[in-house]
């Protein structure tokens, strides 16, 4: 009925509320952090339920009919043709693939040389199965799985701080014992409030994340040689 119409705004602020304080905990960046690294066409690999513009043009796939994505399709077999797209991203997608060497092949591949690709993948975070939930990485094992696949990796780090971490494994304890459930209530607000406090622990981080440039073939074969004889 109309005159509650001025209800709504309490609705969407108690809603807010609740969500912090029984939710899981998630100061979330966004990915916008990106897209100064995007340009022309980028296909969002694993699309999920994000609303992102980058680039020219985004053509989001993923394998969830439910999440609308542009193109329904399994990473392993991307239905594109060789060379098609000048950026990737691939955030908190790759954990969740069964053969994670295959899906970045599949990624190299579709990618133009030169292009560029963006990838981040959990570290220390607790499962959360999406379908499914596989595999985690170092910085160092994420740079190699890039580098062992024609990608020069240019930049490395953390898009998530300590107390992402932390806060997530500490809520996981606490709704794991229906006696602590409701001590969410308290914890909850004041991990949101740490994890805006810039600090980063290599050891310890949420996830990791790579930018990396698709190599020309030539050099692919010129780098693979020249690591070979170093080894």
């Amino acid at each position: 009925l109309p005159q509650w119409k001025w209800l709504k705004p309490f609705k969407r602020f108690a809603r807010k509320v609740i969500s912090i304080c029984w939710d899981r905990p998630f100061a979330d960046p966004g990915i916008d952090v990106f897209s100064k690294y995007a340009q022309g066409l980028v296909l969002n690999a694993g699309s999920g339920l994000r609303d992102v513009k980058m680039g020219d043009q985004m053509i989001g796939i993923d394998l969830a009919r439910f999440k609308k994505p542009d193109v329904v399709a399994d990473l392993h077999h991307i239905p594109f043709k060789d060379e098609t797209f000048d950026t990737i991203l691939n955030i908190a997608v790759l954990e969740h693939i069964p053969n994670s060497c295959r899906c970045v092949d599949e990624l190299q591949r579709v990618l133009k040389t030169g292009g560029t690709m963006i990838c981040s993948v959990p570290f220390m975070q607790p499962v959360h199965d999406d379908p499914g939930d596989f595999i985690r990485f170092t910085e160092e094992g994420l740079r190699r799985l890039f580098k062992e696949r024609g990608f020069e990796v240019t930049e490395s780090g953390s898009g998530l701080n300590f107390f992402h971490t932390w806060g997530w494994i500490t809520y996981e304890l606490l709704i794991s014992r229906w006696y602590l459930r409701w001590t969410t209530i308290l914890a909850n607000p004041i991990i949101l409030l740490l994890q805006h406090i810039p600090i980063d622990v290599p050891r310890c981080r949420s996830a990791n994340t790579v930018i990396a440039t698709k190599l020309p073939k030539a050099m692919r074969s010129t780098r693979d040689y020249a690591e070979v004889q170093a080894a």
